[in-house]
């Protein structure tokens, strides 16, 4: 009988903690760590790193892992991939990709989407 009590509550604070989160980042709350650069800094490693800039002394310059100094390089070429891709895709609009090109695995309205193929496919 305790042990259902003792889940009852639990239950209860899961969702007053999950309502408190949706609430919070519905007011624009930043959740996790602080970033390390600020979009500034960021611009400026990738600008020094194209001119040669050897990624030891970025490290130093930054006080940045090289992990992290490989993320800010990343998130560049990430950035321009999603643009060129958006301008590449007829369905960059606010629209969804047509039917016919979404994968098996793609979620659609909460549930999987499994297209249905005749056999002429296998």
């Amino acid at each position: 009988m305790l042990a259902v009590i003792a889940q009852f509550e639990t239950e209860l604070r899961a969702e007053r903690q999950h309502e408190g989160s949706a609430k919070a980042k519905h007011a624009g709350v930043h959740f996790g760590r602080q970033k390390a650069l600020t979009p500034a800094e960021a611009t400026q490693l990738r600008a020094e790193r194209a001119q040669g800039e050897r990624l030891r002394v970025l490290m130093r310059r930054y006080g940045i892992g090289k992990t992290a100094l490989y993320r800010y390089l990343a998130q560049e070429q990430a950035s321009e991939a999603a643009a060129a891709e958006q301008e590449a895709a007829p369905w960059h609009k606010g629209l969804s990709k047509p039917l016919g090109l979404q994968t098996p695995g793609e979620r659609k309205g909460g549930k999987r989407l499994f297209l249905q193929f005749g056999s002429s496919l296998h």
